[in-house]
């Protein structure tokens, strides 16, 4: 009796067991089709209703190893929002020998008067593109798509780098319903593993026995060029890394990151070291001192450091001006931003070189930079390039050269590292643009040995602001705002507005300031120099003051005050990155009208953020008819700790509600 009822508890249990959906290509359900919106998360535009990604090695008899990545990944999209979606982009890498991808199939189905009608993409559909010397992008848009449509694809890209398996993304912008990654490694290559990301994931490691057939030409006969095809197996162990997981949670983006990407939950292999039968052990673990020494043998890096004869008779002219180390560190970075413009391509290595850059005036930022650099070394100055990971290429997990994709330059004077970038027009010494504030950089030096340099600006972006107000009896306000943004602000201000006609800027001051109409409008120092951009205009309003009764109301800092907390999240995930420390300070001087008086004022105000991270100061004094307003915020780190997030949280809100306090005049 027993073993009976224990028999029927276990068929219940395995009849009532959740079985995994199988997901093959081509088999779309009407269910799939008819789903308005994704369960778990109804704002989601789009989902991965599967993804998969399976990678293993290959062996020939003549070309050796290869890696074999397939992929196979169904996206449904819910609405308009979610098309983007129906874009792919595949990127191979090429460096003599290149990638390929093969045995491309993608369809988009709908669901029509109850049919699910299917539309394959077309060759003509698919797109290639030598994106770089070393990067070919195939690129399609699927046909047809429709909301509630889905899409699916899957393709194989085969490459001869089996040494560097790309990183693996176990999440996305969009959820993922079920992800499936299986990686087989053949016992000779010895790789270490990396996690990142916030989202706790299960890697599951096994082994399992695999036998390998190959093919290989064999001689035959000495005297004569004659050979036969010989097929060979062997067996051998592979290591196995499966990840299966459901119902992965969008990557939800926050104010202030730098790159989201940096915290995608993703897994990356780096090879150790391969121990192949017969041969002796060859390590690929590498140092940053190791890959920036090799970056540097390159032919389209440190060998273009050593060519000078082409800008020697333009550049003397300009270093004879002055023996001044500054002073001549400025003239070349101007010489050179004003030579050779950026064609918008990154890149740690040439791709024409430095000398065809120089002579057609256009080149990428490697080409732009190592130009400075020798230039800065010809003007008797200690420079040197320095390797950078772009914001949006993230930050590397461990040493490897495709971990940098930009260089910048540096110079060294008493002890102090000057960063420079010619490649954006509007940067100066130590004000780099914000592509490039990621962390650290790799710093150079002639003999290959390296350093890593702080990227993040020392000096605070600066937004000061003077305004005199004026107000009559009426409530009507005239007054006049002068701004100086210095620092990371100033090349913030120039790439917005440095070539927008002023009326337009003045349009959209208005637009953000809708109870203002602007005049006398104009901007001092707005293309370049070193020197701070100053704005200047005139206003006046009929709509900043309330009068109820005998009575006048008004924020303290009119159109300058912050009413918003920028965070709004009752619980953050990552790290505030502000990019830069910041000063934003308001001095307002009022002028109130015959007959009132000043009946009250908000009340002074010092908060500070733990461990000096920033601080807010508020003051108020009152002289007879004229009161002065001061408001400052300091924010004293570019990135602050997300396990502080409430006490920032809680320092705008207090700095919100202190500028949306108002003043109060009384008529007498």
């Amino acid at each position: 009796m027993k073993k009976s009822l224990l028999f029927t508890l276990v068929v219940i249990l395995i009849l009532n067991k959740p079985k995994a959906q199988n997901f093959n290509f081509g088999e779309i359900s009407k269910e799939e089709l008819r789903e308005q919106y994704y369960p778990n998360d109804s704002t989601a535009n789009a989902a991965y209703l599967y993804k998969e990604r399976k990678i293993h090695y290959t062996y020939d008899g003549e070309r050796g190893w290869t890696l074999v990545t397939e992929v196979y990944e169904r996206i449904k999209l819910y609405n308009k929002e979610g098309f983007d979606y129906a874009t792919k982009v595949i990127g191979l890498y090429k460096d003599g020998p290149s990638e390929k991808m093969t045995s491309l199939k993608a369809n988009t189905y709908n669901l029509e008067n109850n049919k699910i009608v299917k539309e394959k993409l077309a060759k003509n559909q698919l797109f290639k593109e030598n994106k770089t010397k070393n990067t070919i992008v195939y690129k399609f848009t699927m046909p047809n798509i429709k909301k509630g449509a889905i899409v699916e694809w899957k393709y194989k890209i085969y490459s001869p780098y089996y040494s560097y398996i790309d990183e693996i993304e176990l999440q996305h912008k969009i959820p993922i319903k079920q992800l499936n990654v299986e990686v087989k490694i053949p016992e000779y290559f010895k790789f270490k593993r990396h996690l990142k990301g916030y989202l706790p994931v299960h890697v599951v490691q096994s082994m399992n026995n695999r036998t390998i057939q190959f093919s290989y030409r064999r001689q035959v006969d000495s005297r004569r060029i004659s050979t036969v095809r010989e097929t060979n197996e062997v067996d051998l162990r592979e290591i196995i890394y499966t990840v299966r997981d459901k119902n992965i949670p969008a990557l939800e983006e926050e104010n202030y990151i730098s790159n989201i990407e940096n915290y995608r939950s993703a897994l990356s292999l780096e090879l150790s070291y391969t121990e192949f039968p017969g041969s002796r052990v060859k390590n690929y673990s590498s140092t940053w001192e190791s890959v920036c020494n090799k970056i540097n043998k390159s032919s389209v890096f440190g060998l273009e450091l050593s060519k000078k004869a082409y800008f020697k008779e333009d550049l003397t002219p300009i270093i004879a001006t002055t023996s001044d180390k500054l002073k001549r560190i400025n003239l070349i970075l101007e010489f050179v931003k004003s030579k050779v413009k950026w064609n918008g391509t990154y890149g740690k290595y040439t791709d024409v070189g430095v000398k065809k850059a120089y002579k057609e005036g256009i080149g990428n930022v490697a080409e732009i930079n190592l130009i400075l650099v020798s230039m800065l070394r010809e003007g008797g100055l200690n420079a040197n390039p320095v390797l950078v990971s772009t914001r949006n290429h993230g930050v590397p997990l461990f040493p490897t050269s495709k971990g940098f994709n930009y260089v910048i330059s540096a110079v060294e004077i008493n002890e102090e590292i000057i960063l420079l970038d010619a490649s954006e027009e509007y940067s100066m010494p130590n004000v780099l643009p914000y592509r490039v504030i990621n962390w650290r950089g790799r710093l150079v030096k002639e003999d290959g040995t390296s350093l890593w340099v702080d990227l993040i600006p020392a000096k605070h972006a600066v937004d000061n602001k003077n305004t005199n107000i004026s107000i009559d009896s009426e409530g009507y306000v005239e007054g006049m705002q002068r701004t100086n943004h210095m620092n990371m602000q100033a090349l913030s201000y120039r790439k917005k507005y440095a070539k927008i006609k002023d009326e337009t800027i003045i349009e959209k001051l208005e637009k953000e300031n809708e109870a203002i109409e602007i005049a006398d409008f104009r901007i001092i120092n707005k293309t370049g120099g070193n020197k701070p951009v100053v704005e200047m205009f005139k206003f006046s309003s009929e709509d900043l003051i309330e009068l109820v009764g005998d009575r006048m109301y008004f924020k303290p800092l009119f159109f300058n005050s912050q009413t918003k907390n920028p965070f709004q999240l009752d619980k953050r995930e990552y790290p505030i990155d502000f990019g830069t420390p910041f000063i934003e300070k308001n001095m307002v001087r009022i002028t109130i009208p015959e007959g009132y008086i000043i009946e009250s004022v908000p009340e002074s105000i010092a908060i500070g953020l733990p461990n000096d991270y920033g601080v807010y100061i508020f003051n108020v004094k009152t002289q007879g008819n004229i009161m002065m307003i001061m408001s400052k915020l300091k924010m004293n780190t570019a990135i602050y700790p997300v396990l502080n997030y409430d006490e920032i949280k809680e320092f705008y809100k207090i700095i919100v509600s202190k500028n949306l306090e108002q003043v109060v005049l009384k008529k007498v």
